[in-house]
């Protein structure tokens, strides 16, 4: 089971908190079973009504519970096996593959033959950050009336310096990373439409010339007007005060997009070229 509110975010329970609340759900029951998480927060959670009233310090509000079935977020069938109590895995792709073909010329076609070489394509394998995505991605699949049809996912390039991909394979972007670079649409993390941008002013080539950039799977929904100091998406319905999920340069065909929350995100292909 998940915390699924559309303005608390999305946030996947623990497996020993999810079997309590399996059980209570099959046995109907009507108790709310409380626990604490390992940030702290105290949950009590009826399963009956499906909510989830948080208390987080001084701060305490209602969340919406969603059960979703454990095949749902089940990892990639073509990911590499993992070792017990191994995070994450980083996956050198045969340059003859289908896998490595199909991003490459991703990459290319919006590259503006900016690349002299691929030197190599890695899949990153992080079974938390991937089913945290998941678990967004069928919450917001849940709701899709919302998006008028529009895709909610998409894949985008985001480049960066080789001291930041390790902790980009572990913990995910992070703002923080790029707060460098400007801010001028919001303090998110910035997915860039095209290869080339991110190629042209993001990837900062290592002391041996070689440059990195991620094709990243993200989650864009509804997008609004990007604007300086955002610390998050604008309101969308200001009634129900529901955020619009990402934010952009333009709404007429936009360049970049910015996503402030982790689980509307997942590094999935690292590129290393020249």
């Amino acid at each position: 089971m998940a915390d699924a509110s559309k303005n608390v975010g999305v946030s996947e329970y623990d497996s020993y908190s999810c079997g309590r609340l399996e059980k209570a759900f099959q046995t109907n029951s009507k108790e709310k079973i409380s626990f604490t998480d390992k940030d702290g927060k105290k949950h009590s959670v009826s399963v009956k009504n499906m909510t989830d009233d948080v208390i987080d310090g001084s701060n305490a509000y209602s969340a919406k519970v969603k059960r979703i079935p454990t095949e749902s977020t089940k990892l990639p069938d073509r990911w590499d096996p993992m070792a017990s109590g191994e995070t994450h895995k980083l996956v050198d792709l045969s340059s003859v593959g289908s896998e490595f073909m199909r991003v490459e010329k991703h990459f290319r076609a919006t590259s503006n033959n900016l690349i002299k070489s691929i030197i190599k394509i890695q899949r990153i394998q992080n079974p938390s950050l991937y089913r945290q995505y998941k678990v967004k991605m069928l919450s917001m699949e849940s709701d899709l009336p919302l998006y008028g049809g529009k895709k909610i996912e998409m894949r985008l390039w985001h480049g960066t310096s080789s001291d930041v991909i390790p902790k980009i394979n572990s913990n995910n972007f992070n703002r923080s990373y790029g707060g460098v670079h400007g801010l001028v649409y919001g303090n998110g993390v910035y997915f860039a439409v095209n290869s080339q941008y991110s190629i042209s002013g993001y990837c900062t080539p290592d002391v041996h010339g070689r440059k990195y950039i991620y094709q990243a799977r993200v989650l864009v929904g509804n997008a609004g007007q990007g604007a300086f100091g955002l610390k998050e998406p604008p309101l969308k319905d200001p009634a129900k005060g529901i955020l619009y999920d990402s934010v952009v340069d333009r709404l007429n065909a936009p360049s970049m997009y910015v996503i402030f929350y982790d689980y509307q995100m997942y590094p999935e292909y690292l590129i290393t070229f020249q």
